[in-house]
This record gives C-alpha cells, sequence and structure tokens, in this order.
C-alpha cells in the first residue's frame, strides 16, 4: 500500500504515469469508491443537500469520459491504471482541498485571500496532474493532454449543473 501512495504522489509530482500502476480491477475499483467517498466528504464540508448523488454523478461521468476517451484512441486497455491514477490524484488533491474549501466557507465576513489563491493554485495543479495523466494514457502531447482535461471538466461540470441545480 506504501508503494501505491508513492506512485499516485509521484503521480502528483508529474514524475510518474498511470503506467506505473497495476492494471488491477480491484484497484480501479478501490479507486472508484475511493472517489465517491471524498466527494461525500467534500460536498458534507460545504454542506450541499446532494450528498451522495452529485458525487456519484461525477464519478460516472469522469469514468465514462476515460473510458470513451481511450476506446476512441484505441487503447482501453489503459483504462484501469488511467481511471486508477484519476481517481487516486483526485483523492489525494481532495485531502489537500477540503481543509482550504472549509476555511472559504467558514469565512462569513470577507473572502480569505490566503485560501482563495491555494484553492486557485491547487485547481491550475488539478488540470495539470489530469493533462499529465491523459499524456501519458493516450501518447499525445501535454498540450493535447491540457485539452482533455479541460473538455473533462467542462462535462461534468455542465452534467452537474444540469443534474442538480435547481
Amino acid at each position: 500500500m506504501t508503494s501505491l501512495l508513492g506512485i499516485l504522489v509521484d503521480i502528483c509530482m508529474l514524475r510518474k504515469g498511470p503506467q506505473h500502476l497495476p492494471a488491477s480491477s480491484a484497484l480501479t475499483a478501490l479507486a472508484i469508491a475511493v472517489s465517491v467517498l471524498m466527494g461525500v466528504w467534500v460536498e458534507a464540508v460545504v454542506g450541499a443537500e446532494h450528498l451522495l448523488t452529485r458525487p456519484l454523478a461525477s464519478t460516472l461521468a469522469s469514468l465514462a469520459f476515460v473510458l470513451v476517451l481511450l476506446n476512441l484512441r484505441g487503447v482501453p486497455a489503459r483504462f484501469r491504471q488511467t481511471y486508477t491514477a484519476f481517481a487516486g490524484a483526485g483523492a489525494l488533491l481532495t485531502l489537500v482541498f477540503v481543509p482550504i474549501v472549509w476555511s472559504l466557507t467558514q469565512s462569513q465576513q470577507a473572502l480569505n485571500p490566503i485560501a482563495s489563491l491555494a484553492f486557485w493554485c491547487l485547481t491550475v495543479w488539478s488540470f495539470i496532474i489530469d493533462a499529465h495523466i491523459f499524456r501519458h494514457a493516450l501518447s499525445v502531447s501535454f498540450t493535447v493532454g491540457f485539452l482533455f482535461a479541460t473538455v473533462a471538466f467542462a462535462l461534468i461540470a455542465t452534467l452537474r449543473y444540469l443534474l442538480f441545480a435547481g
């Protein structure tokens, strides 16, 4: 487990790619479960009303996006490692995001500038990590990986808005 955590940290630091993870169905299932649980944790921190359904929808949408993209590129065998990298890196980032999000939800008088800056820096870093994962999984340039990371974010955000905005 320690070596798996080390690989995920290295992926977040752009030193390794998803190909360094084992192609394990059990590990991918665990990554999916952790992704949903981390989403529930974030929803609970911000006091959202869709505690389970929003994280579940986001996880399923990201899973579908990665699966479709890998199939279109002709490399569906890379799904387990790729999604495990996404979910694992996302879980690690969530551990850092949650205290920041909590800090932002607690400042009722004025926006906390340090927490806001940290939030936006982590958001950008999250895009960079996703681009790095796509770059390796799809054998494309970092720029194309960043484009796919942006499209994934936009699609998932749009789906969340359509399903839960009202």
